[in-house]
């Protein structure tokens, strides 16, 4: 019974939502850029017969939507700018610019009368000597400074609008275990 009661008083109700919201339509409004000239008809002659009743075709112009794109961007254009693909593992690349800065390894830093330098391995085990304005990493990182306990590289990478953003990355000594 109760099924019942609810099914019809479900029903009234979108109903009568259905009427109200079928009330009057709104004037659609256009700017009309030229004004549609109004022709009067030739009145008919009583006593003519149809083939000398005279049809006269109009032309309507319909107001054209407009956009004005300037200053705004093409949205059928990706957000994201698409970077160049840099060569991975190429063997034009030196051997410390073909890998990430995160996958090489600082294993020691050396300080002499030649002032500071460090020992980088890369993942394939093989250690290199690097000192200040060593270019590291995909994204031609150079190395900006070498202190007792770590080795920072600067490098320039672009953000997601495509604006250049300077990035530094420290690699440590002995890096901090978690846990």
């Amino acid at each position: 019974m109760s099924r019942c009661v609810l099914f019809k008083f479900v029903c009234s109700t979108s109903l009568l939502l259905l009427m109200v919201g079928c009330g009057e339509d709104a004037p659609l409004e256009f700017e009309s850029p030229t004004p549609v000239p109004v022709i009067a008809l030739p009145e008919v002659e009583r006593g003519l017969t149809e083939d000398v009743v005279l049809t006269v075709t109009q032309e309507v112009v319909l107001p054209r939507p407009s956009y004005l794109g300037v200053g705004r961007r093409d949205p059928f254009r990706s957000i994201i700018a698409a970077s160049p693909k840099r060569p991975v593992g190429g063997d034009e690349l030196p051997p410390l610019q073909r890998n990430r800065i995160s996958d090489l390894r600082l294993q020691g830093i050396v300080w002499g009368s030649y002032g500071p330098k460090a020992i980088v391995n890369t993942p394939d085990g093989k250690g290199y000597t690097v000192g200040i304005g060593t270019k590291m990493g995909f994204n031609h990182g150079v190395i900006s400074e070498i202190t007792q306990k770590k080795v920072v590289v600067e490098e320039t990478v672009l953000n997601i609008f495509g604006e250049p953003k300077k990035r530094r990355t420290e690699m440590e000594l002995h890096p901090q275990k978690e846990g």
